[in-house]
């Protein structure tokens, strides 16, 4: 090959990662607008409903419900951003979003709630699923580990920091709801319109690989989709950490409905509570690059696993805990192990996955996680009233426990190219 040849080529690599990464930081500024006013609506409308008659119980119930809604979500939305791109599942996501804000506004009623909840979960289900499918589109297994730890620090955490401060401490604290709701809503309207304008298509055209290969003695079987439109292979490790991680899930998912629930019955007021979620918020903004980027350096598996271990130690402060200090650290801890576990869990599943499955299996993946919630939120619900939160950290640090030694000895690691 001929130096202006190879010169060329160089030339042409080095375009196509700029535009490669300078698409993934339109997706990241869409999504930190959006964060600006929406990761809140988790800790206020459970607030919302309880103070309009709604039960501890009935709020896991709403939970729950929602969460099967997550679940068909995310694995159809997957198969669909396979089908036909990311960028119009990811459009669909932000501006359906707004119907969740005008169906409380105009109808603060019991069916209402249940609706709203459902809405919620579908429309997230969507944008976060073909976000991260898009992501791994443009971003290469050696740096993706960096991608998913920018993402979660920057569009993430940043957003729901101001969220906390801003939105939730100083509008809705001082407004109410109807003033927050509407914020909310302009807010994705504003996400969706960056999407629209700025980020560029990366639905990939590849072939679809073989019904049946082998890895070692691991063989991969082909398994249709439940609406038999494309395929995905699952390895043996592939699926042991699917369960794992499911099963790492059932303590959070039970927890998240109810946690501002739990911080208002210790006694913290709005502010106490929004000081809570925005200084987890400001662990998650500075650690995810920095574990994301060594998981690329080091590999995933001892990241995830010491992010696994750390939540669980959390679950077990939690337990203890007596005090809005001692309840603050042990949410800072549990905040800690998620800015590890959550960009290097989905890089070292992407690992597994071929790009013309890479939706589906993004979308599978989610659905596990919120398989739990979705079983889980009545439990929950139930746990808190009659038993207490105690009960509901104790399962949380088994569950954590559990999985990492699934994934410690069974789940191997491929390798990044």
């Amino acid at each position: 090959m001929s130096s202006s040849m190879k010169k060329t080529l160089h030339f042409e690599k080095i375009r196509d990662t700029i535009r490669a990464d300078s698409n993934f930081y339109k997706l990241v500024i869409s999504m930190f607008v959006s964060c600006i006013a929406g990761p809140s609506t988790g800790q206020i409308f459970p607030l919302y409903f309880q103070k309009n008659g709604i039960s501890l119980a009935e709020i896991g119930l709403i939970a729950s419900i929602a969460g099967f809604a997550g679940i068909l979500s995310s694995i159809i939305s997957g198969k669909l951003s396979d089908m036909i791109g990311r960028k119009p599942v990811i459009l669909a996501g932000y501006f359906s979003y707004p119907l969740v804000c005008m169906i409380l506004l105009i109808s603060p009623y019991r069916v209402s709630f249940y609706l709203v909840e459902i809405l919620r979960m579908i429309t997230t289900g969507m944008y976060f699923t073909a976000d991260y499918a898009l992501i791994s589109d443009v971003i290469p297994p050696a740096r993706r580990g960096i991608a998913m730890g920018i993402w979660q620090s920057i569009a993430l955490s940043l957003g729901a920091i101001i969220d906390q401060i801003v939105t939730v401490g100083m509008i809705y604290n001082r407004f109410g709801i109807e003033v927050y709701l509407v914020l909310v809503a302009l807010f994705q309207i504003i996400g969706g319109l960056i999407v629209l304008l700025f980020v560029n298509e990366t639905k990939h055209q590849d072939a679809k690989p073989a019904s049946i290969r082998t890895r070692g003695h691991l063989s991969e079987v082909h398994l249709q989709s439940p609406f038999h439109l494309s395929s995905l292979h699952f390895s043996v490790p592939l699926l042991l950490y699917l369960f794992s991680s499911g099963f790492r899930a059932l303590g959070q998912s039970m927890l998240m409905p109810l946690f501002s629930i739990y911080l208002m019955g210790i006694g913290a007021s709005i502010t106490e509570m929004s000081m809570v979620f925005a200084l987890a918020w400001v662990v998650q903004l500075i650690a995810p690059t920095f574990f994301g980027t060594l998981s690329d350096k080091i590999g995933r598996k001892r990241l995830l696993l010491a992010g696994i271990i750390i939540e669980g130690i959390s679950y077990v402060s939690f337990i203890s805990a007596t005090s809005f200090p001692q309840v603050l650290l042990a949410r800072l801890v549990e905040n800690l192990g998620l800015s590890i576990v959550t960009p290097v869990g989905i890089a070292f599943l992407t690992d597994f996955l071929v790009p013309s499955e890479r939706g589906f299996g993004i979308g599978f993946y989610q659905s596990i996680l919120r398989i739990d919630s979705a079983a889980s939120g009545v439990l929950g619900g139930t746990l808190a009233q009659f038993y207490g939160f105690s009960m509901i950290f104790t399962i949380a640090a088994v569950a954590s426990t559990i999985s990492a030694l699934i994934i410690f000895f069974f789940v191997e690691e491929r390798k990044q190219k």
